[in-house]
């Protein structure tokens, strides 16, 4: 049993690639919103806040510094001040319709995940 995380631990899972992060899904829609990398991969994590679960972008770039609106509506804003709608697929951004696509997550257990992917990576906040 890996010990990294107590083992009945909700944990966001992010996949890239061949590469796994386990993200704590309590810190996560704590957050809000934040930057990481996975397997050399820049993402994005977007979380409406607790029992709204949470997703993850590409951000091929993109330095994502804000986020405003409903649950059911959120928008990102960046560094350059331009807004993107938030949806579980894609982020949109409203100027010149560019699209950051979700990269695949899942919410386990982390004795589960940690058992079926021991090689995974964990965030801590």
């Amino acid at each position: 049993l890996d010990d990294r995380l107590p083992a009945m631990t909700p944990v966001f899972a992010v996949t890239v690639g061949g590469s796994r992060k386990a993200y704590p899904l309590a810190a996560v829609e704590s957050a809000g919103i934040f930057a990481d990398t996975v397997g050399g991969t820049d993402i994005v994590i977007v979380s409406s806040g607790p029992g709204r679960g949470a997703t993850a972008y590409e951000t091929l770039g993109t330095a994502f510094i804000g986020m405003s609106g409903p649950p059911a509506d959120r928008v990102l804003t960046d560094t350059d001040e331009l807004t993107w709608f938030v949806s579980e697929e894609k982020l949109l951004n409203t100027r010149n319709s560019r699209v950051r696509e979700s990269v695949p997550a899942q919410v386990e257990y982390w004795f589960a995940w940690s058992g079926a992917f021991p090689d995974t990576g964990v965030w801590v906040p």
